[in-house]
C-alpha cells in the first residue's frame, strides 16, 4: 500500500511502504496538509530561533494508535538528534483543525528539545513547561 508522503528537495512525493528502499510513484505540486503541517513547523521552530526544520516530516497511514512521533539517531551514550517527525494520516485528514495544531506542537517540542539538548525527554518537566509556553498538551497524542 502506498501510504507515507514525505517532502524532500522542494517538492511532494508519495513512495512505497519501505521507506529505507523508497520508489517515487507519484509528485504533487498542490498546497496539501503535509505543507501547512511543515510551514506550522517552521514557524514554531523560527521563533525559537532554529531556522527551518531540517528534518524529512512524514504523513504516515501505518500510524493508527498515535497521532505523531519524533524518531530520533542515537549518538552513543545518551545523545541524540532527530531523524525524522511522523504525523498520522489519520489525524490529518480526519481530524480538527485544533486537534492538527496541537499534535503539530507537542512534536514540536520533541523535536526542539532533542536538537536543543541532545537528551530524549519524554514527556518529562522540561517536556511540560515547553508545551506550556507555546499551548499545546503534554499528554501523550494518541488515537
Amino acid at each position: 500500500k502506498l501510504d507515507i508522503w514525505t517532502k524532500e528537495n522542494g517538492f511532494e512525493i508519495i513512495v512505497d511502504g519501505n521507506a529505507s528502499n523508497p520508489i517515487i510513484v507519484a509528485e504533487y505540486s498542490t498546497k496539501t496538509d503535509l505543507d501547512r503541517v511543515i510551514d506550522e513547523l517552521n514557524k514554531l521552530a523560527a521563533a525559537d530561533g532554529l531556522g527551518n526544520i531540517d528534518v524529512p516530516v512524514i504523513v504516515n497511514g501505518r500510524l493508527t494508535r498515535t497521532l505523531g512521533r519524533v524518531k530520533y539517531f542515537g549518538l552513543g551514550g545518551d545523545a541524540y538528534v532527530a531523524k525524522s517527525i511522523e504525523f498520522s494520516k489519520a489525524l490529518l485528514e480526519e481530524g480538527t483543525d485544533n486537534d492538527i495544531i496541537n499534535v503539530i506542537k507537542h512534536e514540536y517540542v520533541h523535536y526542539y528539545l532533542v536538537e536543543t539538548t541532545h537528551e530524549n525527554h519524554k514527556h518529562d518537566a522540561l517536556f511540560k513547561r515547553k508545551c506550556a509556553e507555546i499551548g499545546c498538551t503534554h499528554d501523550k497524542t494518541q488515537n
